[in-house]
């Protein structure tokens, strides 16, 4: 009986792994589609997906949620176009304002 609750258990715990790890495949495979989606060598006024946008409280290049990079010794953020922050850039363009957190940020410049 307890053998085959030990085999039971590590099935599932089995399982829960597999589970984990197809979502993150998903989720590599999404990101993945949308950088496909990104043309490197376009550049908008608008704000959108492909963005590097320069604001007074931080520099976000709009692409998939990936963290924080130092770039000539400035500081960029590979964020979502679905994130809180990334739906109040989208189709802004420069010298225009916004109020995220209590935080008023000002759009600089848009590449």
């Amino acid at each position: 009986s307890s053998m085959g609750d030990k085999y039971e258990t590590t099935r599932e715990m089995l399982q829960q792994d597999i589970n984990m790890n197809m979502e993150r495949l998903n989720k590599a495979k999404q990101d993945l589609a949308t950088l496909q989606r990104i043309e490197p060598n376009s550049s908008s006024e608008i704000i959108n997906e492909g963005s590097l946008v320069l604001t007074n409280n931080g520099n976000f290049y709009l692409s998939v949620s990936a963290g924080k990079y130092k770039v000539d010794g400035l500081l960029y953020y590979a964020i979502s176009i679905t994130s809180p922050i990334g739906l109040q850039l989208k189709s802004k363009k420069s010298g225009e304002e916004f109020l995220l957190n209590n935080r008023s940020y000002k759009i600089l410049k848009v590449y």
